[in-house]
């Protein structure tokens, strides 16, 4: 126990295997099954300039598709070296999560807090439940690799003032960062607000890394929305389909949600739906309450001490609003209004915040001890149980849709595994509530696979119109695919040929529509 303690690097890395020691043997869920399972440019190294050209699904880019080349070089690297093996996939997201721990401590010592702080805080942060979607969750990827690059960046940007290597490699993780995932886009901010905050001499060479990175995040957003091509396609939720003003009064209880995961996390689930429309609801009121008693309190201590802790107030509230800012639906709404994996960057300030409090300083070491033993049982407890869902699908989807009925998504891979596993009638009805769930009917997933059970029961007419609605709404692989082997069953291969030829303009890489394309080529009888 001693060496832990000296070490922290080994208690944070020997507490972090614990909690997630039994996601290993996890399968493949949810987008797993597009990012690694059917995404054909993982496979071959003839694919590698494909991996800067696509989605991280592996699909066509529009400007609104998840650019993420580095995530998709990572998930190639995961295949070169395991294939279809789950384990090294999640092996990889754990290695993640402990060098973004490790970088939280070294940030929060550069940052002048004291090493036991800077480790209680790397604690929570390393064990907390809303790190399992990063986590456990293989296609959690996006975020613990965007993270690591962001972390490393404002490490590097910290380390010297002056040493012009360490400056170099931060603009250099902030751009890796950004071919990680799109919210990395605000760590600019961050680097800015540490020269405004916390240097005394501001170094020019500090000034102007973080300038050039503002540019370059004003360059990545400018050719993303200007190089892609394809119509512009909103996000598909309950929060999508709402007015702006809706998005702004939901805000509060966004937050509060937030919160509550944080300091309550309990019960836990992939999806919250929920959407405010009255200026009147009990969240907004108590926001407004809190926000005008905190401006009074803030305005009303001018003690010296109170001066100089608002620099530090200050920045780890910017921070967490930052981090925040890409998933609160202004201006771009979400797939959904809260996800739990979006605490990952945010909670830092967060555990940051809430270790500063003054009720600490009134305890006795021994009862802060104790204290701090129980959360960390409690919390990494909950992480490990919660594992447990990540293990089987269709446990994780009955269990969170318990929590969350509205969820389509979850509707519709609830409903893949029924049908997977034979349990026909109960995966019609999960598609049905998958389409009706979703906002105006829309989820072309679902009809495709609702088309699939009409299919099994011999309502071929009415299965083809399922997957002709299934391309209309989507585009969706499958929807082609199912259709064309619809009309090869009446007997109408020039009518098959013409959808797998429309179906490949809109997926171009699909490895299962050029094999039909080849087929019927072939034998075109």
């Amino acid at each position: 126990m001693d060496i832990l303690l000296r070490r922290p690097w080994l208690l944070l890395s020997a507490l972090i295997i614990i909690c997630y020691a039994n996601s290993l043997s996890g399968p493949f869920l949810w987008d797993d099954l597009r990012t690694v399972v059917e995404n054909p440019v993982i496979r071959g190294t003839e694919n590698i300039p494909l991996v800067f050209q696509t989605s991280v699904f592996g699909t066509p880019m529009d400007a609104t598709k998840f650019y993420r080349p580095l995530v998709t070089l990572s998930l190639f690297i995961n295949y070169t070296i395991g294939g279809l093996n789950p384990l090294n996939y999640h092996i990889t997201n754990i290695l993640l999560h402990i060098a973004n721990t490790l970088l939280v401590f070294a940030i929060l010592k550069r940052l002048k807090l004291t090493e036991t702080r800077a480790l209680i805080v790397s604690t929570l942060f390393a064990i907390h439940p809303m790190g399992i979607e990063v986590v456990t969750f293989v296609s959690g990827r996006s975020d613990a690799l965007a993270s690591c690059f962001m972390l490393l960046c404002i490490f590097a940007f910290l380390k010297s003032s002056k040493n012009w290597k360490w400056l170099m490699l931060s603009a250099a993780s902030f751009l890796c960062a950004l071919l990680s995932k799109e919210s990395a886009v605000i760590t600019p901010a961050i680097l800015l607000l540490i020269v405004l905050l916390f240097e005394q001499q501001r170094s020019k060479p500090k000034i102007i890394t973080a300038i050039s990175c503002i540019l370059l995040a004003v360059c990545y957003t400018t050719l993303r929305i200007t190089a892609a091509t394809g119509a512009i396609h909103g996000a598909l939720s309950l929060i999508a389909e709402s007015t702006l003003w809706e998005r702004i009064l939901t805000l509060p209880a966004i937050l509060f949600t937030y919160a509550r995961i944080l300091l309550w996390p309990w019960p836990l689930h992939m999806e919250y739906h929920f959407v405010t429309q009255s200026i009147l609801a009990p969240s907004v009121l108590f926001f407004i309450a809190f926000l005008m008693l905190g401006t009074a309190y803030y305005i009303l201590r001018r003690s010296e001490e109170a001066k100089k802790l608002r620099s530090y107030y200050l920045f780890w509230l910017a921070w967490i609003a930052l981090t925040l800012a890409p998933v609160l639906h202004i201006p771009l709404a979400q797939t959904s209004t809260v996800r739990e994996h979006w605490l990952y960057l945010p909670s830092i300030g967060a555990f940051v915040l809430l270790t500063g409090l003054p009720v600490w300083k009134k305890l006795s070491q021994k009862s802060l001890m104790i204290m701090l033993t129980v959360i960390i049982l409690i919390l990494g407890g909950t992480t490990i149980d919660r594992n447990l869902d990540w293990l089987d699908p269709v446990r994780l989807y009955e269990h969170d849709l318990q929590y969350e009925p509205q969820s389509f998504l979850m509707w519709n891979n609830l409903g893949t595994e029924y049908y997977q596993k034979g349990r026909r009638a109960e995966a019609k009805h999960a598609f049905e509530m998958a389409i009706t769930q979703s906002p105006n009917e829309s989820y072309g997933i679902a009809y495709n696979n609702y088309g699939v059970i009409l299919d099994d029961e011999a309502q071929t007419e009415r299965a083809m119109d399922f997957y002709r609605k299934s391309i209309e709404l989507s585009d969706y692989e499958l929807g082609y695919s199912n259709l064309a082997k619809s009309y090869i069953s009446q007997g109408k291969p020039s009518e098959a040929k013409l959808v797998v030829e429309k179906g490949l303009e809109a997926n171009p890489y699909s490895t299962r529509l050029q094999q039909l394309y080849v087929q019927l080529s072939n034998n075109p009888q």
